[in-house]
């Protein structure tokens, strides 16, 4: 079972597909696996600007390496990350559409501060 930070219970997790995530990432992977739920970061945008952000799971093994999972519970309704800029459409389970930058976000997830 993988070492999960902070140790909570994911029935409290909101929303509730970082729920489930959670849950599958400790109860899958093996102990080599340490992971951190909702790690705070910063960075600098084009303009030098501070900005701030969030990973919803940092994955780390001593031999596999790093791993950087945005979770998303709504319904893509086009496209795919690996579609060009990486961009996919997607709707909340209350109708809200949202485009989503995967490619983006993780670059900035990489190249940030953790905090």
């Amino acid at each position: 079972m993988a070492l999960v930070h902070p140790p909570i219970n994911p029935k409290n997790i909101t929303p509730r597909a970082e729920g489930t995530v959670y849950e599958a990432l400790r109860n899958q992977l093996d102990d080599d696996y340490e992971i951190i739920y909702s790690q705070d970061f910063s960075y600098r945008n084009h303009n030098n600007h501070r900005r701030f952000g969030e990973a919803d799971f940092v994955v780390w093994h001593p031999h596999q390496g790093l791993l950087v999972l945005e979770v998303k519970g709504g319904v893509r309704l086009r496209s795919s990350p690996m579609a060009p800029g990486g961009r996919s459409v997607m709707t909340t389970g209350r109708g809200i559409r949202s485009e989503i930058h995967s490619r983006r976000l993780s670059r900035r997830c990489m190249r940030s501060k953790m905090s």
